[in-house]
C-alpha cells in the first residue's frame, strides 16, 4: 500500500481511496474536541491521503502499462478529468506487463472498501437534492399554518 512498485486493479484502487478518505474522519472528530489538535490531525490526515492517492495512482497506471509520471496530468485542468476516468474504468493488462504480474484477485473486503466511495458520492448527491427540497416543504407548511 505504501510502495509505488507493482500494479493495482480498479476495485483495489477505489479501496485505497476509501481507506485514505476514512483516515480523515477521526481527524474531523478531533477538530470537534480541540481546534489545535483537530487542525494538526486534519493536516496529517490530508498528507496521508495525498501520499496514498499518489502511490495508488502510480500503481493503477502501471496496471494499464503506463509510467507513473502520467499522474502529473492530474494537475492540468480538464485533462485531469480524462485521467481519472481512465484510472477508474480502463481495465488493466491481462498478463504480465513491464511493471510485473497482474494484481491479486479482489477479496470481499476489497469489494466492500471499493464500493464505499461511490456509495458516499451517491448519498451526497441525494442529500444535496433532498435537504433543500425538505426545507422548502417545511417552510411552505409553516407559512400555511401561520395563515
Amino acid at each position: 500500500m505504501f510502495q509505488a512498485s507493482g500494479r493495482l486493479g480498479r476495485v483495489r484502487y477505489l479501496a485505497h481511496a476509501s481507506i485514505s478518505y476514512l483516515v480523515l474522519l477521526p481527524a474531523a472528530g478531533l477538530f470537534a474536541i480541540s481546534e489545535t489538535l483537530g487542525a494538526i490531525g486534519i493536516a496529517v490526515g490530508y498528507a496521508f491521503m495525498f501520499y496514498i492517492t499518489i502511490v495508488a495512482g502510480i500503481k493503477r497506471l502501471h496496471d494499464i502499462n503506463r509510467k507513473g509520471w502520467y499522474l502529473l496530468l492530474l494537475f492540468v485542468p480538464l485533462i485531469n478529468l480524462i485521467l481519472v476516468l481512465i484510472l477508474l474504468f480502463k481495465s488493466g493488462d491481462i498478463g504480465e506487463n513491464e511493471y510485473g504480474l497482474p494484481a491479486h484477485p479482489n477479496t470481499a473486503k476489497t469489494w466492500i472498501l471499493g464500493l464505499v466511495m461511490p456509495l458516499i458520492f451517491i448519498i451526497g448527491i441525494l442529500a444535496a437534492i433532498a435537504v433543500p427540497a425538505y426545507n422548502d416543504y417545511l417552510q411552505a407548511a409553516q407559512n400555511a399554518a401561520a395563515s
